[in-house]
């Protein structure tokens, strides 16, 4: 199984959801057809599955490092650098991922499970506590927290976006550190960009 969700998410980074097919798959992944249906009765099937472990995988990154900070500021800090070290190192996912939750790209919306959409907004409730912890402790000002995760999010996904658009192994850290500090500039209490 594992074979064919490596060769899977390797053509819908590289095809897209609807250029793959089942027999791509398994030709990836050296195995016959008919096998690959033993264990996903469909592309949709197996295409969830897929988001579902990627997220999941997503969600402990930034599980493991938000738990180990104190402040919301670094809470917040972390939750950026983790979400783009996790791309960095995922960058096909990072491709499906961009073309199913960014809104600047199109999405396929496939087979997005109930799973995979919970997977996500588990991600993004993350940064909301961090943020409404910031304005009840007076570090962040005040502000609808709805609204600053969705900016927060349009912030990381365009230096993603970015990354992907780059040359492999280019370096965007400057971008991502001119917008992280932009970020934390605008939510801190007192200062602004």
């Amino acid at each position: 199984m594992e074979d064919f969700l490596r060769a899977a998410e390797r053509l819908f980074a590289e095809k897209g959801y609807r250029q793959t097919t089942m027999e791509d798959i398994a030709r990836l992944a050296e195995y016959g057809t008919g096998t690959i249906y033993r264990y996903f009765e469909s592309k949709e099937a197996l295409y969830g599955e897929l988001l579902e472990r990627k997220l999941a995988a997503y969600l402990d990154h930034l599980r493991e490092r938000f738990d180990a900070q104190a402040s919301p500021r670094d809470r917040l800090r972390t939750l950026v650098r983790a979400k783009m070290d996790f791309f960095r190192q995922n960058r096909e996912f990072l491709r499906i991922f961009a073309q199913e939750f960014v809104p600047e790209a199109t999405s396929m919306a496939a087979a997005l499970t109930p799973e995979a959409r919970e997977l996500r907004e588990r991600c993004l409730t993350m940064t909301r506590e961090a943020i409404e912890e910031g304005m009840r402790s007076g570090e962040f000002r005040s502000a609808d927290p709805v609204l600053v995760v969705t900016a927060i999010s349009g912030l990381t996904n365009e230096i993603l976006l970015r990354y992907l658009r780059a040359p492999e192994g280019e370096h965007i850290g400057e971008i991502e550190a001119f917008m992280t500090d932009f970020m934390e500039r605008g939510l801190l209490a007192g200062e602004r960009p």
